[in-house]
């Protein structure tokens, strides 16, 4: 009798999609993407931290240090749209790279990410993170776009 009952509930589970959605949604965490980190004048910045921002949910999915040479990479991403962000030691943004889409299985290279001396706090929407994720969102379909900052003498906007 129970085996009976176990088997009705199987059989009727098999066609229910929500029960087997979950696994059959995630992508394989198969891509990668690398680039660099460059101040506005193009030189190579070593031993800065990269953030990688998830474009859908605003979370930040991986944090990296640019290596000797400036360069980064980020391995083991499932398909999605991501923003590169530059931080500085206070965890504020300084830089941000343009949306990025990665397909499963891909390899993205050539992201780069421009900084600019930030010695003044005053940054505005542009430098805080809803500001980098809405200039990102708004450009989801631009590609090869990089987003620099920069803060003027007087501090007037």
């Amino acid at each position: 009798m129970h085996r009976i009952l176990a088997f009705a509930l199987v059989v009727s589970m098999a066609g229910t999609p929500a029960v087997f959605a979950a696994g059959a949604a995630q992508s394989p965490a198969d891509s990668s993407m690398s680039g660099a980190v460059k101040s506005s004048t193009g030189r190579m910045i070593a031993s800065t931290t990269v953030r990688l921002r998830d474009l859908e949910t605003g979370q930040i999915v991986a944090i990296t240090t640019s290596d000797a040479a400036g360069q980064f990479s980020f391995l083991g991403l499932a398909a999605g749209s991501f923003t590169a962000e530059i931080v500085n030691a206070a965890g504020e943004i300084i830089g941000s790279s343009a949306p990025i889409s990665v397909m499963a299985g891909s390899s993205i290279t050539g992201v780069v990410v421009v900084t600019t001396d930030r010695s003044s706090k005053k940054g505005g929407f542009f430098m805080s993170t809803a500001g980098v994720i809405a200039l990102a969102a708004s450009g989801a379909a631009v590609a090869g776009v990089t987003m620099a900052t920069r803060t003027t003498a007087s501090g007037s906007r």
